[in-house]
């Protein structure tokens, strides 16, 4: 069995330094971290290509999730990102 985390155990933003995380949760022992995507739109290849290198190194698994709410507008309940939100 693998063993995960979301990042936001210990972040209050959404954007963050994941490769912090990525080291952080291999020393504790955890297989996988889950980071925010949102964030992830404005990541040169070069830096998508270190955090993926830095998760290998590290031997984690990344996974991916997106924060979305849902308030109403005029047509009732709907969904929206988190970058929709006013």
């Amino acid at each position: 069995m693998k063993h995960g985390i979301y990042y936001a155990y210990w972040e209050s933003e959404w954007a963050a330094d994941y490769k912090y995380y990525v080291e952080k949760v291999a020393r504790l022992g955890f297989d996988i971290l889950e980071i925010g995507v949102g964030p992830i739109a404005d990541y040169s290849q070069t830096e998508i290509k270190e955090l993926r290198k830095c998760a290998d190194d590290n031997g984690i698994i990344l996974t991916g999730g997106y924060f979305v709410v849902e308030r109403r507008g005029k047509y009732g309940k709907v969904c929206c990102s988190k970058f929709d939100v006013k």
